[in-house]
């Protein structure tokens, strides 16, 4: 897969945050068109390479778990768990949609990354869902991709600034701008 220098500098950059901070899930926040798909499928790739537990893909939208699969290797021999798109597999790269396997944390096998496609709909059920997965993957690492790194009410708070009991993301990880991307 051909990265643009923006995405290959976006991986980098969350991979050596995540290593430097071993607490920290990270934000990685690039404008909308900017091939967030591209950047999930290599991180799956890479961190599938680093690591023995399940790479797992979440995001809120049937369509958006078929892109995101779409983008993944043949190699890597992707699960996909999505009552929308009729399809419930678990397999060591997983795409799924938040809603069809939010009632499954206990069920997973061992997950070593979590990875939040639209983070800024990470609200309701989703720091429940990671607690859970934590129970028996103590050692899980989050990391969330959007390009509007704020939650959805009024006073639009960043995601990394809401109250701790809603809290899932640390900070900006990774970020690329739209004069960037332009350049490119």
């Amino acid at each position: 897969m051909k990265l643009r220098p923006y995405q290959r500098r976006l991986i980098d950059v969350a991979l050596k945050h995540i290593a430097d901070y071993p607490e920290a899930s990270p934000l990685i926040v690039a404008p909308t068109a900017s091939g967030k798909s591209v950047i999930v499928a290599e991180l799956c790739i890479e961190l599938s390479r680093q690591s023995a537990g399940m790479v797992l893909v979440l995001t809120h939208r049937r369509e958006l778990v078929a892109q995101n699969a779409s983008k993944l290797p043949e190699h890597l021999d992707v699960g996909v768990y999505s009552a929308g798109l009729r399809r419930k597999e678990l397999k060591r790269v997983t795409v799924a949609g938040f809603q069809s396997l939010r009632k499954q944390a206990t069920k997973l096998p061992k997950v070593s990354y979590i990875l939040i496609d639209e983070a800024h709909f990470a609200l309701t059920g989703y720091r429940e869902f990671i607690e859970a997965v934590r129970e028996h993957s103590p050692g899980v690492r989050v990391i969330g991709l959007t390009a509007t790194p704020f939650d959805g009410s009024v006073n639009r708070t960043a995601l990394h600034l809401l109250p701790a009991d809603k809290r899932i993301f640390t900070g900006i990880g990774a970020e690329v701008t739209m004069g960037e991307l332009l350049r490119d």
